[in-house]
């Protein structure tokens, strides 16, 4: 029988161990396997005993060689092998009898591009098994995202194709610690799938003699293996046309794990994790992953002192404690605050295992267990908390850090040692309060659980549903923090806030009216009761006007006919041209007195009320012009009226002139305003065009608008091509006017959206700095300017409007979907620059932004971010009342920045409650929004979020905000850097609508 599969077994002094593992292979069901064992120059019996089995069995094969390390070992014993498939196992280690029978038909049905793989459990020398360690999920791009962050199999518990191994180049014989983690990211990297088998058919044999003798090697080796990792998930992000993979965990923090790691399983040696810590690239900030930095620690405790459950490790904990305090001190110096919260984390891991009816402390972290059938809370110590709710010695529920995020300081804690209020509860009632809380939480979330049916994902929502729940509940149950003291009441009303008159263009002004109301004068005496209403003196609108007298024929004109001359400006520029006699007609009253008096020296000025969809042309006219108004006409049927009457009277020869915008209402992927009229120059141009005898002669075509001369025919006209020049507009254009433009063309328009789509699902973009230059670490939270104007362009191309947070809030509450496409685009921290780069943009695309502003900092520098280099200067309270008045919105970023999980529970609250308070007061309007410095929550921040006034919060957790998230923890998308037009689409889940716009102008 051909073999299919090889065991590469490298020995070094195993001569006490190689008897247990050539014992598993001959258990294995399946026969048809040879095994290589390579002698790494062992000084012991180990090459006598393999020997010795070889003659009694000729599948296995002893070769030798000098001591050169277990990778050298393993590339010379594949070099020898023939089979397709590789099993590489230790010779102190050990498999089940069914490993081959469960794994190796995976293999061979992969046909080499299969991995499969199982579960292993660690067991120590004298045989006492730990626990098990089981298979994990490493499906699609999370095997390279896994091994990119640590060694996620043991080397024995997989099959690996012979020649993927060999396509890999082996392994790095000059490692010695590490390389079967390098060989299975590799193995990644290059395409193999993963499959998992959940099955504990792999044993590890514990000994003290393992890789971890040299921790600062280890650390050493694994920096260069992660470093690897990131550079092969940039490469696989870029292939997914993605920023980052799924699950991918920062290379610092990577690092970080596996020098805690590495320190924790030295536990019982002299090894100083400083030293390990300093082996590290870079400043060691570790806040939003404390909780994946205490697991790993824990982890390698459990290796260290070879403990089977969390009850031994937490027995335990005076071995630990205080080798762990060492250690939590080593980021404390990084970011105060850190140490407890890495605390409460460690607790958080061991909670399943904490004794339930009794108090003990580890570290600086207390845990208290009380009794709700008892009538009162016994005194308990001051500090962080973990609170077991016990009913007659019965567990009714651990509160610790409900999510695995940060810190928790107990709400029991905070009632007898902080706030000093006594507490009771009926003796008999324990169960039923904290069940009627309970469901009191599940009652104020009715809608979240309705919608469960309709969303994907359901177990995973559900379980975050109780989490909330369960808070509220225990929030509910025991109380609160005593609220700080009220400031004073919010005056009347402020001056300052009040927004400033908006000079509105024609176009803008009436792109919502109706046919009726355009058409009746006392409509248009409005727009004009003050004067200038279209800010005629705009660069906009002064180009235009010079640009149109350029294309009006030679010489001096006669008979003219001015249609819609407003208030006359335009009028005069004509008479000084030169002009027989000029007819300026408006439907305005108002606007012809003014008009008249503007003119009043000019006697071949004659001023007339005239409605261009009813009245009669006078006849015989040398030249008509009308710009910027048959927007309005009806629809294409009265368009086309005008066009004929236009055309009747004029005199053969005689011209007609218009100036028109580019609208995406009939030229949809050029660059045009989105207004809500029926027809923009395209469609007048053709209604003009489709007129018989009537000739298209010039064309002067800028970006937003054109200018057309039209010739009424003669006898003795000829056709000819006509002349088209292009020009630009007037720059700049005042904001009321670039709002409506979208540049590029519209792949929605923003108006038809409105009306068709409806939606429950709002993204919540996320901003920090729009600027230049700032220090190269924090590139990722700064947007160039220019990028940042692109992006807006883009979210106006895709047919976005900004709504506020307390919008969506409302619209929640209420259970009402969203019309069209919203978008909350949201700024942390304040800076400076985002008044003098962002707020323009803004206004000129037709967006607003929700502002959060550290209130204690207000003025200063963001000195969360010095060690970076220079802080960025921060808005001042004059800088933030104006642009309030322009419209921005703000709320808190907290008062001094630092993360909810680093402030006690009194200091969260009087910090929520004193921010928000201050921006009230300064801005004179109600502040219930806030987002989260640094996006760190903790079981304890919505509650009190809830109780200082907010009714809306942000993390930064990735995500598009939907209905089934809390309102006090909405997830966001962060825009990077360097976040493309296209990246931002593709983020808005908007990449399909761009690649069929793409496609379609490309078909054109």
């Amino acid at each position: 029988m051909t073999a299919s599969v090889t065991f590469i077994v490298p020995a070094y002094n195993a001569a006490a161990t190689f008897r247990r593992t050539w014992e598993s292979l001959c258990a294995q069901s399946v026969a048809d396997w040879t095994a290589i064992v390579v002698n790494d120059g062992s000084t012991d019996g180990t090459a006598f005993l393999v020997r010795e089995i070889a003659a009694t069995d000729p599948r296995l094969l002893l070769v030798e060689q000098g001591n050169a390390g277990a990778a050298a070992a393993r590339n010379y014993a594949v070099s020898l092998a023939s089979t397709p498939f590789l099993v590489f196992l230790d010779a102190d280690d050990w498999v089940a009898p069914e490993f081959l029978s469960v794994l190796l038909p995976k293999a061979i049905a992969g046909g080499g591009a299969v991995i499969p793989f199982c579960g292993y459990r660690r067991v120590t020398p004298d045989g006492r098994e730990l626990p098990e360690m089981p298979a994990p999920d490493l499906d699609g791009d999370r095997a390279l995202t896994a091994f990119a962050d640590h060694c996620a199999l043991a080397i024995h518990s997989a099959v690996v194709p012979r020649e993927a191994y060999l396509a890999i180049g082996g392994m790095r014989s000059d490692r010695s610690i590490c390389e079967d983690w390098e060989m299975w990211l590799r193995l990644a990297a290059r395409g193999l799938r993963f499959q998992r088998l959940d099955r504990i058919l792999s044993f590890y044999r514990v000994s003290e003699g393992s890789l971890t003798s040299d921790p600062c090697m280890l650390v050493a080796n694994a920096v260069e293996v992660i470093d690897l990792g990131r550079s092969m998930l940039n490469v696989r992000a870029t292939e997914r046309g993605v920023d980052a993979l799924p699950g991918e965990v920062p290379s610092h923090i990577s690092r970080v794990k596996t020098a805690v790691w590495a320190a924790a399983t030295c536990l019982n040696r002299a090894v100083n994790p400083g030293d390990l810590l300093a082996l590290l690239p870079g400043r060691q900030e570790i806040l939003g992953y404390e909780n994946i930095i205490a697991a790993s620690f824990l982890h390698g405790v459990r290796i260290a002192l070879k403990v089977r459950s969390t009850a031994e490790l937490v027995a335990a904990a005076g071995q630990w404690s205080d080798y762990a305090d060492r250690i939590w001190c080593e980021f404390e110096t990084v970011r105060p605050g850190t140490r407890l919260a890495l605390w409460q984390h460690t607790l958080s891991v061991l909670a399943p295992g904490l004794p339930a009816g009794k108090d003990f402390s580890v570290g600086p972290v207390s845990v208290v267990a009380v009794d709700l059938a008892r009538a009162t809370v016994p005194p308990v110590p001051t500090g962080r908390l973990v609170l077991h709710a016990l009913c007659r010695n019965e567990r009714l529920l651990t509160v610790v850090p409900l999510d695995g995020s940060v810190s928790l300081t107990s709400v029991v804690g905070s009632l007898a040692a902080e706030s000093g209020w006594g507490w009771s509860i009926d003796a008999a009632g324990g169960r039923t309060r904290l069940t009627f809380a309970m469901i009191c939480a599940l009652l104020r979330n009715l809608r979240r659980i309705a919608r469960l049916r309709r969303h994907g994902d359901r177990r995973k929502r559900f379980l975050g549903l109780l989490r909330d729940c369960l808070s509220d509940a225990v929030a509910d149950l025991f109380g609160g923090w005593p609220m700080p003291e009220a400031g004073p009441p919010l005056p009347a009303s402020n001056p300052v806030l009040k927004a400033p008159a908006m000079v509105t263009t024609r176009a803008i002004a009436l792109k919502d009216t109706t046919a009726a109301s355009v058409n009746e004068p006392a409509y248009w005496d409005a727009i004009f009761a003050s004067e200038d209403p279209w800010n005629y003196t705009s660069a906009y609108e002064v180009e235009k006007y010079r640009q149109t007298l350029e294309i009006l024929p030679p010489g001096q004109l006669g008979r003219t006919m001015e249609i819609a001359c407003a208030e006359g400006l335009f009028t005069l520029l004509l008479a000084e041209r030169g002009v027989e006699h000029l007819l300026a007609v408006d439907i305005s009253p108002k606007a012809i007195e003014r008009a008249a008096e503007r003119c009043s020296d000019r006697p071949e000025v004659e001023f007339r009320l005239f409605d261009l969809s009813s009245d009669p042309f006078p006849q015989g006219m040398d030249l008509i012009i009308c710009s910027e108004v048959l927007y309005y006409l009806r629809d294409q049927a009265q368009l086309d009226t005008f066009a004929a009457r236009v055309a009747d009277a004029l005199k053969p020869g005689g011209c007609f002139v218009t100036a028109h915008a580019h609208l995406l209402v009939d030229e949809p992927s050029r660059t045009g305003f989105d207004w809500d009229n029926p027809f923009g120059v395209a469609g007048i141009v053709a209604a003009l065009s489709a007129v018989p005898g009537f000739t298209l002669e010039e064309t002067l075509e800028t970006e937003l608008y054109a200018i057309h001369r039209f010739r009424k025919s003669t006898p003795c006209s000829k056709n000819s091509q006509p002349v088209i020049r292009t020009g630009n507009h007037g720059v700049p254009l005042d904001p009321e006017v670039e709002r409506t433009v979208v540049y590029g063309g519209a792949i929605a328009s923003r108006s038809k959206v409105y009306r068709t789509e409806r939606t429950a699902q709002v993204p919540v973009l996320m901003y920090h700095r729009v600027a230049a230059d700032g220090p190269a670490a924090l590139t990722r939270y700064r947007v160039t300017p220019d990028l940042f104007l692109e992006q807006l362009r883009m979210l106006r191309r895709l047919g976005y409007h900004s709504i506020s947070s307390r919008a969506f809030a409302d619209a929640r509450v209420a259970g009402r979907t969203l019309p069209g496409r919203p978008v909350v685009i949201t700024f942390d921290d304040g800076y400076e620059d985002f008044a003098e780069y962002a707020q323009p943009a803004l206004e000129r695309n037709d967006f607003t932004a929700e502002v959060f502003v550290v209130t204690n900092r207000v003025g200063g520098r963001a000195d969360w971010d010095s060690y970076y280099g220079e802080p960025a200067p921060l808005m001042s309270w004059s800088t933030i009342r104006q642009l309030a008045g322009r419209g921005t919105r703000f709320g808190s970023h907290l008062a001094t920045h630092k993360p909810m999980s680093h402030l006690a529970g009194h200091e969260l609250l009087a910090e929520a409650v004193g921010s928000r308070r201050m921006l009230e007061r300064e801005l004179s309007q109600p502040v219930v929004t806030m987002a989260a410095p640094f996006g760190v929550y903790d079981a304890r921040s919505m509650p009190i979020l809830r109780r200082a006034g907010y009714r809306v919060a942000f993390s930064t957790a990735h995500g598009v905000a939907g209905p089934l998230d809390p309102l006090l923890r909405m997830p966001r998308i962060e825009v990077q850097g360097d976040t493309s037009p296209e990246q931002l689409a593709a983020l808005l889940g908007r990449a399909g609508d761009l690649a069929a716009a793409n496609r379609s102008e490309q078909a054109k």
